[in-house]
């Protein structure tokens, strides 16, 4: 016989038994649905988090710490002060030379930070928290991209970074910036009426000590937009800062025995960025980026996606012993008819290739629905996902798709799990005595 011939007789015979094949197949169909759902949910899942650190600034910067490289993880919050003085390595100005100078650096900002509880605005004197940020002006203090990366989330190439006043550079003294958050705790009912207006900034707590008030007199020279600069924030030079910190930390001349206690390199593309991060480490200090935890985030849902497959292959595998049930049954029902026809001169082979293509053809008829069902169900869960986020007013969407390699993969996989349970069922059929098989 030839194969074509096998192939004609093994679809007849599944034509004429449409309710079992429709049953069995139905199987190999929700184990191939399950397994492109699960795995393409963590594909596009994973694919929608990476891409969209991907998109934000933080994807280029890598953030170096004052930190040495090998310093043993922290244990107990309440070492810290130990920890730290173990592993602390200054950045200082010549430091950030070196890392403007490394190749791929697009930018860089250094800071150091503390909070105060206390200010005085025209004499009056107001309570809260208020963040004192240090920066080294002779580099950035707002990234370009950082800004332009707002200016398109907003939806706004108008945004202005000051929106009254003007930047500090790098000859400001007693010169500070605030957000324009701050403008109603410090009375000023416009950006207008803080710029030239002194604000004085109260010490009266040292490491949580009470001392003896001590002010720092900051001239207001511009207001940063809200959504560049949020919260009660000032900014200003290091060394005014560093003269806050030092009177909070009880350190003389802070700038030089400390340093700045945070740097933010910007790197000049994605691709650059891991070169860039190894030039930091080789100086002896920490350093991480965004694309340590795309790894990461990759590494997590790679496994979950494993995971969830296992599950639908396992479906796929309970589905296999239906066919070898349906299989096994259509060797008793056509046991006469396999007698006739080894007694007219077909072959082992034959006969097994009939009831292999059966097997097989029940494989592909399953792979194909269930790939059909799972699209059908991605639209569906894209269709809900994008009205309940429109209902939200969220400009978000997410693009539920199935790798081409996936599928071809599982429709493949499904074919090889039905043709191996049919492999029993095939064998025992070719080996049918031609007598016994015709005496039924």
């Amino acid at each position: 016989m030839r194969f074509r011939d096998n192939i004609g007789m093994a679809l007849q015979d599944l034509k004429r038994r449409k309710g079992r094949t429709f049953l069995t197949s139905l199987g190999i169909a929700i184990g191939t649905m399950l397994v492109l759902i699960m795995v393409g949910l963590g594909f596009t899942l994973k694919n929608f988090i990476v891409d969209a650190m991907n998109g934000e600034l933080s994807s280029k910067v890598i953030t170096v710490a004052s930190i040495k490289k090998d310093a043993e993880e922290l244990d107990n919050a309440a070492d810290y002060e130990e920890w730290n003085e173990k592993n602390f390595k200054k950045i200082d100005s010549s430091m950030l030379d070196k890392f403007g100078a490394i190749n791929g650096v697009k930018e860089l900002k250094a800071s150091m930070s503390t909070m105060v509880e206390k200010l005085k605005v025209n004499d009056s004197t107001k309570e809260g928290a208020f963040s004192i940020q240090g920066y080294d002006l002779n580099h950035s203090v707002f990234f370009q991209d950082e800004i332009e990366n707002k200016k398109k989330a907003e939806k706004d190439e108008n945004l202005k970074t000051i929106v009254s006043g003007s930047m500090l550079n790098k000859d400001s003294k007693a010169e500070a910036i605030i957000s324009e958050d701050m403008l109603s705790t410090l009375g000023f009912s416009k950006a207008e009426d803080a710029i030239g207006k002194n604000i004085s900034i109260i010490v009266d707590k040292a490491k949580g000590i009470s001392i003896k008030p001590v002010e720092k007199n900051l001239k207001v020279v511009g207001v940063v937009n809200k959504k560049l600069l949020p919260g009660n924030s000032i900014i200003t030079s290091s060394k005014d800062a560093a003269e806050i910190i030092g009177l909070t930390e009880l350190v003389e001349n802070y700038e030089k025995e400390k340093g700045f206690s945070s740097v933010q390199i910007s790197a000049d593309d994605i691709n650059n960025v891991e070169k860039v991060k190894n030039a930091v480490l080789a100086e002896g200090y920490q350093a991480v980026s965004n694309q340590d935890m795309i790894k990461e985030i990759t590494k997590a849902f790679d496994n979950i996606s494993l995971a969830l497959s296992v599950l639908g292959i396992i479906v796929l595998f309970v589905a296999a012993l239906g066919i070898v049930n349906t299989m096994v049954m259509a060797i008793y029902e056509r046991t006469r008819s396999i007698g006739v026809m080894k007694s007219v001169g077909a072959n082992n082979v034959s006969i097994r290739n009939i009831f292999l293509v059966q097997s097989g053809t029940i494989g592909f008829l399953g792979g194909i629905t269930g790939i059909v069902l799972s699209l059908g169900i991605f639209k569906v869960i894209e269709f809900g996902l994008e009205a309940y986020l429109k209902s939200k007013d969220i400009s978000m969407s997410l693009n539920f798709n199935i790798p081409l390699w996936l599928i071809g993969t599982t429709l493949g996989f499904s074919i090889v799990i039905a043709v191996l349970a049919g492999l029993y069922p095939a064998m025992r059929a070719s080996r049918l005595d031609p007598i016994d098989a015709l005496k039924g």
